[in-house]
C-alpha cells in the first residue's frame, strides 16, 4: 500500500521499513544502505516513515475499539471514530 501511494517499488519500501524497524536513522539509511532501499533519498524515506507511523496508529486505534466493544462502552466509539477521521484528514491535508 505504501509503495503504491508513493509510486515506489515494493522491495524499496520493504527494505526501508526493515531498516527503520531495526532502529537505523534516516540519514544513515540514505547514505550507507542505498543497496537495501534501491537508492531512496531522505525525503522518500521520511515519507515512508510517516506512512508507517500512520498505519501503526490506525492499527492501535482499531485494537482500542475492539477493547471498548468488549467492555460494552460503545458510546465512546463515536469519539474514537471522530478522532480517527480527524487524524486521517490531517494526514491527507498535511501531505503525507
Amino acid at each position: 500500500m505504501i509503495a503504491r501511494e508513493l509510486a515506489l517499488r515494493i522491495d524499496q519500501v520493504a527494505g526501508a521499513v526493515e531498516l527503520l524497524d531495526a532502529g537505523n536513522t534516516i540519514p544513515f539509511i540514505a547514505r550507507y544502505r542505498k543497496e537495501a532501499t534501491g537508492g531512496l533519498d531522505e525525503v522518500q524515506l521520511r515519507q515512508i516513515e510517516a506512512r508507517q507511523f500512520i498505519r501503526r496508529r490506525r492499527g492501535q486505534i482499531a485494537q482500542s475499539r475492539i477493547g471498548l466493544r468488549r467492555l460494552g462502552r460503545l458510546h465512546i466509539d463515536e469519539r474514537v471514530d471522530h478522532f480517527a477521521m480527524a487524524a486521517q484528514h490531517a494526514g491527507q491535508v498535511g501531505g503525507f
